[in-house]
């Protein structure tokens, strides 16, 4: 059996900072990626640290550059994974209500997306030429 695993935010953290809160399913799944194999995270995990990192009272400081160092050490089996426009596309086929926080239209506002939307949006991020509002509501970039 393949000792890979794919950690999301929380799991990677708390293997790093707080073993303790890794779930009794999560740990001997990541430690032996950790002893035999790889641990992948998104390359969105980073993007996420990023912002983690800005808000005060996170609990991890200097996440985003552990994990960059540890992702850049062959010896290390952490690596971090691109998202690719396949991968963007195969999200698509994901049912909505399979997305952790995103159990229905009336839960979009809590997903991951909405909140990222709605920080861009709030900060006026000037890289990705802004953010506007159609009259369907969706975001889209101009």
């Amino acid at each position: 059996m393949n000792p890979d695993v794919v950690a999301d935010t929380n799991a990677v953290l708390w293997l790093y900072f707080d073993p303790s809160r890794l779930s009794a399913p999560a740990r001997p799944a990541l430690h032996a990626a950790s002893t035999t194999g790889r641990i992948y995270i998104s390359a969105i995990t980073m993007v996420e640290l990023v912002y983690l990192e800005a808000r005060s009272g996170f609990p991890y400081p200097g996440a985003f550059t552990r994990f960059s160092t540890l992702a850049a050490d062959l010896c290390e089996p952490l690596k971090i994974l691109p998202v690719t426009v396949q991968i963007a596309s195969a999200m698509i086929q994901v049912p909505r209500a399979e997305i952790p926080g995103n159990a229905g239209p009336h839960h979009r506002r809590h997903g991951r997306r909405a909140r990222i939307a709605a920080r861009l949006r709030r900060h006026r991020h000037p890289r990705i030429g802004g953010i506007k509002r159609t009259r369907s509501r969706h975001l889209v970039m101009p």
